[in-house]
């Protein structure tokens, strides 16, 4: 999926961006364009960490919050005291979820660039 929305030629990315009048970029064909294309994949799948956090947010009981308000504390108090503790195993979630992700992030940069156009994708581990 990937290749095909950063192909140079028919891809849709380069498509949105000639109808406005740009000339879109060789995605991953050049060194300065391969290693940023990488970056926009790793952002876009960033949405489910975002996802999750609402989720955890959502699950705060309001009861909380408003008894936490009640007896004085401030905004920050009650993020500090009531939402981060409560947010716990979301956080825990997340970064073990995203460590997980690093680690596997070398199969789709390999199998879109396969070291890209002069090494500029290559990981440790290919080297």
């Amino acid at each position: 999926l990937w290749r095909y929305l950063f192909n140079r030629e028919f891809g849709p990315i380069n498509a949105v961006l000639s109808a406005v009048g740009i000339t879109g970029p060789n995605w991953l064909g050049s060194p300065d364009w391969a290693l940023f294309s990488l970056v926009i994949i790793s952002v876009w799948g960033g949405a489910v960490s975002t996802i999750i956090y609402v989720a955890g947010l959502q699950n705060i009981p309001e009861e909380l919050l408003e008894a936490a308000k009640i007896d004085g504390a401030t905004a920050v108090q009650r993020f500090r005291f009531v939402t981060v503790p409560m947010l716990t195993p979301t956080i825990f979630f997340n970064v073990v979820t995203g460590v997980i992700g690093a680690f596997q992030f070398f199969v789709p940069a390999f199998i879109m660039t396969e070291g890209g156009p002069a090494r500029a994708t290559y990981f440790y581990n290919l080297n």
